[in-house]
C-alpha cells in the first residue's frame, strides 16, 4: 500500500515579513496521531542547493488536522482543512493557503 503524503512547497513559501524564502520557516504537520516538523533549509554540503520543498510522508494517515508554520520574523499561522497528496502554497500573513501543481 502507498502511503499519503504531504508537500509545503518551500519554493513558494513566501516570508512577506521574513526573508523571502522563508529560510529558517519551521512547519509542523499534525496528523491524527503522530507530529511531523522540518526547516526550510538553503542546502546541507559545499555548493549545495536542496530542492525548495518540503516532503512530508503521511503513512496510511488520511486527516491532516493542521499545519504549522514559524516563520524567521516568529509569526506564526496554523492553516487547516489542508487535503493530502497536494502541494501548497503558504504565504506569510496570507491566512489562504493556495494549491499549486508545482
Amino acid at each position: 500500500m502507498i502511503g499519503t503524503w504531504q508537500i509545503v512547497n518551500a519554493k513558494q513559501l513566501v516570508g512577506s515579513v521574513s526573508e523571502r524564502d522563508a529560510i529558517g520557516a519551521r512547519v509542523t504537520v499534525e496528523l491524527e496521531s503522530m507530529t511531523l516538523m522540518q526547516t526550510v533549509q538553503t542546502g546541507d554540503g559545499y555548493l549545495v542547493k536542496n530542492e525548495p520543498a518540503l516532503f512530508f510522508g503521511l503513512g496510511s494517515s488520511r486527516l491532516i488536522r493542521s499545519v504549522h508554520v514559524r516563520w524567521p520574523s516568529g509569526n506564526e499561522q496554523t492553516y487547516e482543512n489542508l487535503s493530502p497528496n497536494q502541494r501548497w502554497l503558504l504565504t506569510e500573513s496570507d491566512p489562504i493557503p493556495w494549491p499549486t501543481t508545482k
